[in-house]
């Protein structure tokens, strides 16, 4: 079989194997992916593998960004990935992203990401659960009444059409680049391209006194449930704007879906009770980012504030690219793979396992805990931090836990 890159003399095996693989299930999806065949973009990095004539299996390759630990790191974003029934379990995707991994090793790029369609598949390949996101799903019942406007008014519009409304999502948003606490991140321009143009999305955007866009929801009505993709606001007379703003909606839909909140999104605000009976209440986790490490040396050093007091030579394993599989050694000035080495090992972890380290979803304890940092000749793992070796301590100090939440 053969590996290439695609371009638009391709277009027909391309659009046929991806409706075949991911037949649409409502109109939302319809559309985005009629629009996403349309953007020229989508064949800036689009490669596939070919059984003589026949497109098999195939990928995409988007450039992007995301910040970690207050730094911004180049990303790939994957997408597009399927194979047709007959060439599956032959390990094409495998051999397609070990491609794009290598490719990128020696670039600026630090990771892939992706969303899985399944999480153990992508974990035998080095990818794991990187960002913190939950998933709010009420009866209209539980909303509170209770707000503080101060002033604060909403306008509403369709994203596609109204230019004037994405000029004041692009204020908040930039706002949000300067102060947010949480990790911004940068997509492939062909992500938001075709979300502004999808006809079923509106916009509510919340204004104080002056008339200075605050926040905003972009959102859909389907079966009587308000579905909002995101609800951002600068402060708290915003929060509470947007929250009026869904009072509009009492006589028309029975429920809301928020469907990505930060963990701590101020929920108590939001609603009155927990229970009410025979109504729906659900809150749960919906992390979707999986990140993949391309050049573990490089990503580790630019990651790294607190480097250890010690030498710590620590052991990871990656079955896909050698160049991270070995010792790395973390003095107090680098880190470095180093070739040699016989001494003692201070911890054991795989490549996926490192991902929830670095990005801060995962403390060294919690790792340590689930027997995915391990500890050589550390036989017994006590459920006690007290009772956890030194050196889990130390990586602590290394890779701090912080919130890991983005609204991409």
């Amino acid at each position: 079989m053969e590996f290439i890159k695609l371009d638009q003399s391709h277009k027909e095996q391309f659009e046929k194997l991806l409706n075949f693989s991911f037949p649409q299930e409502n109109e939302e999806e319809n559309e985005w992916v009629k629009l996403f065949f349309k953007n020229e973009k989508i064949w800036d990095d689009v490669y596939g593998w070919f059984d003589g004539e026949i497109l098999v299996s195939t990928h995409s390759s988007y450039s992007g960004q995301f910040m970690i630990r207050d730094k911004f790191f180049d990303f790939k974003f994957i997408e597009n990935i399927a194979t047709l029934p007959p060439y599956r379990k032959k390990g094409l995707i495998r051999k397609g992203l070990k491609k794009e991994i290598e490719k990128n090793y020696d670039s600026n790029f630090h990771f892939l990401c992706l969303g899985p369609f399944k999480h153990d598949f992508y974990r035998k390949l080095g990818f794991e659960t990187a960002m913190d996101s939950k998933k709010l799903e009420f009866d209209f019942d539980f909303l509170s009444k209770k707000t503080d406007l101060r002033g604060y008014t909403t306008k509403i519009g369709k994203l596609k059409d109204d230019s004037n409304l994405r000029d004041d999502l692009i204020q908040v948003n930039k706002w949000f680049g300067d102060h947010c606490r949480y990790n911004q991140s940068i997509v492939p321009e062909i992500f938001n391209e075709t979300h502004i143009q999808m006809s079923i999305k509106y916009i509510a955007v919340a204004y104080d006194e002056n008339l200075v866009p605050k926040g905003y929801m972009v959102f859909m009505e389907k079966d009587q449930i308000l579905k909002i993709n995101i609800m951002q606001y600068i402060d708290l007379q915003a929060f509470y704007a947007l929250k009026q703003f869904l009072y509009s909606y009492q006589d028309q839909v029975k429920g809301v879906l928020l469907f990505s909140i930060p963990p701590d999104f101020p929920i108590d605000l939001l609603i009155d009770n927990y229970w009410l009976t025979g109504k729906k209440f659900s809150l749960q986790d919906a992390p979707w980012h999986m990140f993949r490490i391309v050049n573990l040396e490089k990503v580790l050093n630019k990651i790294c504030k607190e480097f250890p007091d010690q030498d710590i030579y620590l052991k990871v394993s990656d079955d896909l690219i050698n160049n991270n599989n070995g010792i790395f050694l973390l003095s107090k000035s680098k880190i470095e793979r180093i070739e040699s080495y016989s001494g003692k090992i201070d911890a054991i972890i795989s490549i996926s396992d490192l991902v929830p380290l670095v990005t801060g979803r995962k403390s060294s304890f919690e790792l340590y805990l689930s027997g995915k940092l391990t500890v050589p000749e550390n036989e017994t793992i006590y459920n006690s931090k007290n009772l956890a070796p030194q050196i889990i301590s130390e990586f602590d100090k290394i890779f701090p836990k912080v919130n890991t939440f983005s609204f991409s």
